[in-house]
């Protein structure tokens, strides 16, 4: 990470420590949406935890918070969550087009998440299958030697 990039995190990071144990609902969502976009899981986790409180003190902010969990959950691979959060944005508001357009990239995401779990399965087991094969060969070379 650069430093030009790190630097807002860690003023938002001073200015919502200097708030404590009530920060603002302003700082609250500023650090917590600079947080979902981390590399560190912590810092995303924190980042989501940060936006649900922020969605309690300030209700105007729900659509918010709730798209910057979703783009948080995404960074995670953890594309059901991702997907629960897009699709309640989509059954609050169907014409949300970037709701639509973050589920749909999360869907992709998912999808190609799967298909390279299952390619790496196929490819364990065919290795499995090539190694055992082996084995089975060279024993029957051996009884038949004896």
């Amino acid at each position: 990470m650069s430093s030009s990039s790190s630097k807002p995190t860690v003023t938002l990071s001073a200015q919502f420590e200097a708030e404590l144990p009530d920060p603002s609902a302003d700082i609250m969502y500023l650090y917590g949406m600079s947080l979902v976009s981390a590399k560190c899981i912590a810092d995303i986790e924190h980042g989501i935890r940060l936006l649900r409180k922020c969605m309690t003190v300030d209700a105007a902010r729900h659509r918010d918070c709730v798209y910057q969990m979703a783009q948080g959950y995404a960074n995670m691979n953890r594309f059901e969550d991702a997907e629960h959060c897009t699709e309640t944005l989509l059954n609050n508001d169907p014409n949300d087009k970037e709701a639509r357009a973050l589920h749909e990239k999360v869907a992709c995401q998912h999808e190609s998440d799967a298909a390279l779990g299952l390619g790496m399965v196929a490819c364990a087991t065919a290795t499995c299958g090539l190694l055992i094969s082996s084995w089975v060969h060279r024993i029957l070379q051996l009884v038949r030697e004896w």
